[in-house]
């Protein structure tokens, strides 16, 4: 089913549409503004203050506003290439499940598995937090002083957990005892 893709991916991937066309009327307004100097300039229609002689000397010389100014248009260009080509992806990850879409935001997905782990290792729930990666969900227990945590019991109650979940690109359990 096509649209279930569609809809996956709209969730999991933010537009660059509005970053695509702020960029846009960015550069139609520059480039209108070049056009209207370079005609109106000739006509001697430029508003007062303004002449073509001196938006060319000012563009063209290597004083300090024109050097800022450069910079500061290098930096937005910058900028505005790297959030059209930077991935969009959101902190969400999809579920397999027959016939839905489901997509879960990665803390929630986060937060059940420590406490799965937690309630496994005999520890607090505030003792266990996941970081997610791309395909590693890394829980760290920290029990408290004097008390040990069932490490292989965690472990394996994370894997039954992911087993459980199974997120489309399959996430590997690492689970590891912090004395810190």
């Amino acid at each position: 089913m096509s649209w279930m893709r569609r809809y996956e991916r709209r969730e999991l991937h933010r537009s660059r549409s509005l970053t695509s066309s702020i960029a846009l009327i960015v550069t139609a307004l520059v480039l209108v503004a070049g056009s209207l100097v370079a005609i109106l300039g000739p006509l001697g229609l430029l508003p007062s203050g303004i002449t073509g002689e001196g938006v060319e000397t000012f563009l063209v010389s290597a004083g300090a506003a024109s050097t800022a100014t450069g910079i500061g248009v290098m930096i937005v260009g910058i900028v505005w290439l790297a959030l059209g080509l930077s991935a969009g992806r959101r902190s969400r990850r999809a579920l397999e499940r027959e016939g839905v879409v489901l997509v879960v935001d990665d803390a929630t997905f986060a937060s059940a598995l420590s406490g799965t782990v937690a309630r496994a290792a005999h520890v607090g729930s505030g003792a266990a937090s996941t970081v997610l990666g791309r395909r590693r969900a890394a829980t760290t227990l920290r029990p408290e002083a004097g008390f040990d945590a069932d490490l292989d019991a965690a472990r394996a109650a994370a894997t039954t957990t992911l087993d459980a979940l199974r997120p489309k690109r399959g996430l590997r359990a690492d689970v590891k005892a912090s004395t810190s």
